[in-house]
């Protein structure tokens, strides 16, 4: 049997591709992902499938052939003179199975990838709880809740729990202390539905040790946010004191 260039039959497998190549997922590329996902321990590079491959993608791989040789779609480039493919029918077959077993393995891999992702997801917001209150003051509560509502207009406030304040004072350049450092999670509820704990610093302006007035974000890299289940806030509705 004459030997096909290669690099010709690869290019009518592109040919081919644009002709005939289903959907992805679809199950007539002669198998699904699933059915592709035996050779993923296979190794594969630019030049085709190795011999290194399992028996499995080796088996997986010789069933698509015989079945591409069979596609009347495929006989359409096959039977047809004009296309180099008509010369070496199996070459352009074993070349069309490795191409859309490689192509469904990548995609096995992204859902693969997708279903871990979300398992951790899941894991993480089931593992993730309302922190316990270090103390309790009305009006720290509403201040905070009021430097929330002004950086973050958007979301509805359902509960803020206080932790301690920093143990360091704000200074400025000549070691003078400018304020002080409350760190306090809000829990709210983003227009999309999503609750979430938004734990950060919360700064007070002062003068030597005698702090007032409003709170503000102090930044410096100390939020933390995270997703939370709203079923775990005060039963699901959230909690209803409003500030």
């Amino acid at each position: 049997m004459m030997k096909t260039n290669r690099t010709t039959v690869g290019s009518l497998v592109t040919l081919s591709a644009l002709l005939v190549t289903p959907v992805l997922a679809d199950e007539n590329m002669y198998g699904t992902p699933k059915d592709a996902s035996v050779c993923l321990r296979g190794d594969f590079v630019g030049s085709g499938w190795q011999e290194s491959a399992s028996d499995a993608c080796k088996a997986e791989l010789a069933r698509r052939l015989e079945l591409c040789l069979k596609d009347p779609d495929q006989r359409k480039i096959i039977d047809d003179p004009k296309y180099s493919a008509h010369s070496d029918p199996r070459e352009y077959c074993k070349e069309t199975a490795e191409r859309w077993v490689e192509q469904q393995m990548n995609l096995f891999l992204k859902e693969q990838e997708a279903e871990k992702d979300e398992a951790e997801k899941k894991a993480k917001l089931q593992g993730t709880d309302v922190p316990k209150a270090a103390m309790h003051d009305g009006a720290l509560e509403k201040a905070v809740a009021t430097a929330y509502g002004k950086a973050y207009p958007g979301n509805k406030i359902l509960k803020v729990v206080l932790g301690h304040w920093a143990d360091e004072y704000e200074k400025d350049a000549l070691g003078r202390v400018t304020g002080r450092d409350l760190y306090a999670t809000v829990v709210n509820r983003h227009p999309d539905g999503k609750c979430e704990l938004h734990g950060e610093l919360w700064l007070q302006r002062g003068h030597g040790k005698a702090f007032s007035g409003p709170l503000s974000e102090r930044g410096a890299g100390s939020l933390e946010t995270s997703e939370i289940s709203c079923s775990k806030i005060d039963g699901g509705g959230g909690a209803k004191k409003k500030h």
